[in-house]
């Protein structure tokens, strides 16, 4: 029952790490200015690579520091000791620190711009003034929530994503597949 927890909170931090299937990376990357969509996509690769190795590195350094069997540490805390005690100094600690600020406030602003660009076309380019407001005055209410509604929240939200994403996504794969094919044979003969 542990391993499937384990597996199950490990899947959700995947999902949000790399906002794999959500439609999240598709909205950012029609903002690129590119001259073949194929290279554009091939370029997106290069983001889940990366968080696989972020999260290995992680999740290796908790198991070999022993951090996941501190019983009073959880989350941030927890990753915070296991570098701490991986690297031997307080380095870890700030490793980790200006880690997070960059994934919260990249984060930040991509789930702004996404959730903008949707609201503009659900509703026009009028409605997206409040929805900054909002946006703004929600920020520090996540940042001082407890960690375990403001989780719930995000995989509640990217559950939605995904599931909304991939029924566009069976839809459209032909079309992928078509355009990969040509724009693969036309690089073969060239």
């Amino acid at each position: 029952m542990v391993f499937l927890k384990a597996l199950t909170v490990g899947f959700e931090r995947g999902l949000f790490a790399t906002d794999a299937g959500t439609g999240i990376v598709p909205i950012l990357q029609a903002s690129a200015r590119t001259s073949n969509p194929v290279i554009d996509g091939i370029a997106t690769l290069a983001a889940p690579l990366l968080v696989m190795l972020v999260c290995t590195t992680t999740g290796l350094t908790l198991l070999v520091t022993g951090a996941w069997n501190q019983p009073d540490l959880q989350s941030t805390n927890m990753v915070t000791y296991a570098f701490q005690k991986g690297l031997g100094s307080d380095l870890g600690a700030y490793l980790v620190m200006v880690a997070l600020a960059l994934f919260g406030y990249t984060t930040i602003l991509a789930w702004s711009c996404c959730a903008e660009k949707a609201i503009a076309f659900l509703c026009g380019d009028r409605s997206t003034l409040w929805f900054k407001y909002v946006y703004i005055l929600l920020i520090p209410v996540g940042a001082l929530a407890q960690v375990e509604l403001v989780w719930m929240l995000a995989d509640i939200s990217i559950s939605l994503m995904l599931i909304t994403n991939l029924i566009g996504i069976a839809g459209l794969s032909s079309y992928v597949i078509e355009d990969s094919q040509k724009y693969f044979l036309t690089t073969r003969s060239a």
